[in-house]
């Protein structure tokens, strides 16, 4: 048979609980979106602090994870909150901060450097990337605006010194401008670093201009003190060969608007205009001055003052730096020489009184032989045309004297018509002072061929002839000695010659009126043998005593043996 079941009541707990669990979140939910509500409604009304929102999403957490049931959804949106909520504080704190030290650096109590350094250790103890992203992204622009006022800050200092335009103020720029080339900042940024090169280049040759500047005006100086030197020309000619042989060869220089490429180049520049232009002419005057005041205080030019300035031409014509203007030199040795030896011949002439009637064939010849003395000073300068004026005069002198004996030998022969021309010649030639001429020396005509001829034929007194040997031989001597002299040989002095003894002389006491030259016409035959009378201590006279005889004073004349 059959068994009919009855439906039975079936219970699904697991649906149920679960059914209970969603209602009670949903409760939940509302009871936290009532919560919320009120929270954000505080947050707006009462201006709740991000650190009140903290405190209560921590209470929040705390009290969901007490729950028996607690909602992980809920907890971890929670968490989430609350790390915004501590990353939003840090943000805060950071810009409250900066903030604070923006405030100081407005106010001048902070700087570049210190806001780059406070944003530095900023960054080392931010958490979060994006404030850390921030912080970098300020040090950079920091530290670009910082180079750029150092630049300007060190512009400003270069600009400063070159306005001051002296060597040391240059010195500082350039120091400024390498002291920035060397910053690894600069070395990084081509434009930059060839901005402060072209900059260095500018100011080293500014530099040297100035250098140069300077040493114009030391030398404009010391040219304002050289009126204490013999010759200012020769102090400046080497005060500007010194600067020439110094002077840098690399750098241009722009002296007065002239540009040069080097300062080598503009003293080169000076100096030829100098030589060419200037020196000949101001050593010349130079010369002429030192030489008339050297004749005005001793009467003559001395022979030191003539070796001097044969040193100074052979230094001139010798020096190395002044080949280039070897014309210009050998021209002025040429002149200076000629108005110097010009000088000394007139000096020569009024030592042995050439020009007058006093002087004699010997005294020419002794001139001649001074004169060529002086040859190894003139270097530059031929004396043979003025020693061949001296042997002309010489020739005239000893022409006059053929006349003169010739025309004695006439009056002699008129008042003795008995003897002959050779002993009226041999007669006179004692009285008139003659001695045979050289015939190189003697130049002959109609007239004079008689008289050369008689003179010739006629046999000079014993003691005329010791006198004209004496006379050549002290000439020959003297030529002799001339010429070690001129072969740089060692010259040894004349010795004294002893006068002659007591007996052989008459003294003669000078009346009023009377010159060395009527005493010797006197005593002598002819006026012209002056030289021939000596002092009291047996020393001839000079020139000069000559003119100032003193009545009474006492003369030696030689006697002439019959």
């Amino acid at each position: 048979m059959a068994v009919e079941r009855s439906p039975q009541f079936v219970l699904d707990l697991g649906s149920v609980i679960q059914a209970r669990l969603r209602a009670l979140a949903e409760q939940r939910r509302i009871i936290r979106a009532r919560e919320e509500a009120e929270f954000q409604r505080r947050i707006l009304e009462e201006g709740l602090s991000l650190e009140d929102q903290l405190a209560y999403r921590n209470q929040q957490l705390e009290r969901e994870k007490r729950r028996r049931f607690p909602d992980q959804d809920f907890i971890s949106a929670l968490k989430t909150e609350i790390a915004t909520l501590r990353k939003m504080i840090r943000q805060r704190k950071f810009r409250q901060k900066y903030y604070d030290f923006l405030q100081m650096a407005a106010a001048g109590r902070k700087s570049i450097s210190d806001e780059i350094e406070f944003l530095q250790e900023e960054l080392v103890n931010a958490i979060d990337d994006e404030t850390r992203d921030e912080i970098r992204e300020r040090i950079i622009d920091l530290t670009r605006r910082k180079l750029a006022i150092d630049q300007a800050v060190e512009d400003q200092k270069i600009q400063f010194y070159t306005k001051d335009r002296t060597l040391q103020s240059y010195d500082k720029a350039i120091e400024l401008v390498k002291k920035q080339l060397s910053k690894i900042e600069v070395m990084k940024n081509p434009e930059v670093a060839t901005a402060y090169q072209l900059k260095l280049q500018a100011l080293q040759q500014e530099k040297a201009s100035i250098a140069v500047e300077e040493k114009i005006n030391d030398l404009l100086i010391d040219m304002s003190k050289a009126s204490d030197y013999a010759y200012p020309s020769l102090m400046k000619l080497n005060k500007l060969n010194s600067l020439l042989s110094t002077a840098d060869e690399n750098t241009p220089v722009t002296i007065n608007g002239v540009r040069y490429n080097s300062e080598r180049e503009f003293w080169q520049a000076t100096l030829d205009k100098f030589i060419n232009t200037e020196f000949a002419d101001a050593f010349n005057r130079e010369v002429n001055k030192n030489l008339s005041l050297v004749k005005t205080q001793r009467g003559q030019v001395p022979d030191g003052f003539i070796e001097d300035i044969t040193r100074r031409l052979r230094n001139l014509k010798s020096n190395p730096a002044l080949t280039p203007y070897r014309d210009v030199i050998t021209s002025l040795s040429q002149e200076v020489s000629s108005t110097i030896l010009s000088e000394k011949i007139d000096d020569v002439k009024k030592e042995f009184n050439l020009g007058t009637s006093l002087a004699t064939r010997f005294d020419v010849w002794k001139a001649k032989n001074r004169i060529r003395a002086y040859q190894k000073y003139f270097p530059d300068i031929s004396l043979d045309p003025i020693l061949k004026q001296f042997d002309e005069m010489a020739a005239e002198k000893q022409l006059q004297l053929s006349k003169e004996v010739l025309s004695a030998a006439v009056t002699y022969r008129e008042q003795h018509p008995e003897a002959t021309w050779e002993e009226a010649i041999k007669k006179v030639t004692p009285l008139v002072g003659a001695i045979t001429p050289k015939e190189e020396l003697f130049k002959p005509k109609t007239a004079e061929e008689l008289g050369k001829g008689l003179v010739e034929k006629a046999k000079a007194p014993e003691k005329l002839l010791k006198e004209e040997q004496k006379q050549k031989e002290e000439i020959i001597e003297e030529e002799k000695r001339l010429e070690k002299e001129l072969a740089g040989e060692k010259v040894e002095e004349p010795k004294m010659v002893k006068p002659p003894k007591e007996e052989e002389f008459t003294v003669h006491k000078v009346q009023a009126g009377e010159t060395l030259w009527s005493i010797a016409k006197k005593y002598l035959g002819s006026g012209r043998r002056w030289k021939e009378l000596l002092k009291p201590e047996g020393t001839p006279f000079t020139a000069a005593e000559a003119r100032r005889l003193q009545v009474g004073q006492e003369i030696k004349i030689p006697k002439i043996k019959q």
